[in-house]
């Protein structure tokens, strides 16, 4: 199990990511956070938001039983169609990891075949769930930030959508 000094880090760290997030979803009308996209395949930005947040909705909500199914999530249609409503739930997620206390053995629940039903059962933790969460939203807003080539007008900072260790390594490479 890990210490309380790694479930601070890495909720401070993933607190960070969502006051980003957050951030740049305020810059966003309805239109352009629930247009359909070519360059997406059709797809939203908010579509993409609603994803990432729905990960870490599904973790908190299934804390106490200690099982989680990201499979099983709820998708709920107003979090990629309303930014206010994304931005509540992502306000929401931060209060829960502010409110997390030491870490936990969950178990995650997975089916990795597109055919059958045949799911999976994995011990994690929540420690390890959060950087799970984290690392798999930074990809989903890589998307979002190609989505956002159509909306001029939106900053986004160049590391927006970058992994943290694609960072280090580019700063690194310049410095050497």
């Amino acid at each position: 199990m890990t210490t309380m000094s790694e479930i601070e880090l890495t909720g401070s760290l993933v607190k960070k990511n969502l006051s980003e997030t957050k951030a740049l979803i305020q810059q966003l009308s309805v239109q352009q956070f629930s247009q359909p996209l070519s360059v997406l395949s059709g797809c939203s930005i908010g579509q993409h938001f609603r994803h990432l947040i729905e990960f870490y909705v599904c973790m908190f909500y299934h804390i106490e039983s200690g099982i989680i199914s990201y499979d099983e999530r709820e998708r709920d249609a107003r979090i990629e169609n309303d930014p206010e409503f994304a931005m509540l739930c992502i306000e929401t997620i931060i209060s829960n990891i502010n409110a997390l206390k030491e870490d936990k053995r969950l178990h995650i629940r997975l089916n990795l075949s597109p055919e059958e039903e045949k799911p999976v059962v994995v011990e994690t933790s929540l420690c390890r769930e959060l950087a799970y969460n984290f690392e798999h939203g930074i990809h989903h807003l890589a998307v979002i930030k190609i989505g956002l080539l159509q909306f001029p007008e939106i900053t986004v900072d160049d590391n927006f959508g970058i992994a943290p260790s694609t960072i280090r390594h580019k700063n690194t490479s310049v410095k050497a």
